[in-house]
């Protein structure tokens, strides 16, 4: 059996082979590749704990990029009992700015009910798990190579599927512009002359 190490260069080789890949895709596929590796080397707690981690993390950053504010302002959001420091508040306010879709914002949920699951079952937990099957059944962005397909392979195949979309929308992702200071004086004769336009 070969190690993680040779398994991510046997990948990384394939990629390179592609040559109608961009740089930008081949470098979300080597990332979702290794972190997909890295999962699988997991115990189930691990991979589902970590690979949560991951998908938390991506969205933070994502977040991070869009909204306005200073570091110490958006570390506030993000820290604490700052109002985005749960991965439920994140899932849900990308989604109300329209920065994941409706399917993806779903899968995300059930990322999430699995999540919390493994986090918070006081015994051990594992894949077997007949809630866990069928929450894990329930990923659509999970390719299946068998007809059954253990539910496992369907998490690890959804986290990466999930990253990847998470990875598209931060490249594509803009900041959002700062309203005007509404106690800025040219801001008020502005608006003043705005409102006299319309008589």
């Amino acid at each position: 059996m070969i190690n993680k190490e040779e398994r991510l260069e046997l990948y990384y080789s394939l990629i390179k082979g592609l040559d109608e890949l961009s740089e930008v895709d081949k470098r979300l596929i080597k990332n979702s590749l290794r972190i997909r590796i890295e999962l699988s080397d997991e115990s189930d707690r691990g991979c589902v704990l970590l690979g949560s981690s991951y998908i938390e993390n991506q969205l933070k950053i994502l977040l991070e990029k869009i909204l306005i504010g200073t570091k110490k302002h958006k570390k506030d959001l993000f820290s604490g009992y700052g109002p985005l420091s749960t991965f439920s508040s994140k899932i849900k306010l990308s989604y109300s700015l329209g920065i994941i879709s409706e399917n993806l914002y779903k899968e995300l949920e059930i990322i999430k009910s699995i999540r919390n699951l493994f986090a918070h079952y006081p015994d051990k937990i594992s894949f077997d798990n007949v809630e866990i099957i069928k929450l894990c059944n329930k990923l659509k962005l999970s390719y299946k190579i068998k007809k059954e397909e253990s539910a496992k392979r369907l998490f690890l195949s959804s986290t990466s599927q999930v990253l990847g979309l998470l990875d598209i929308e931060y490249i594509k992702a803009k900041q959002f512009n700062e309203k005007k200071d509404e106690l800025d004086n040219h801001f008020l004769e502005d608006k003043i002359l705005e409102i006299k336009s319309f008589f």
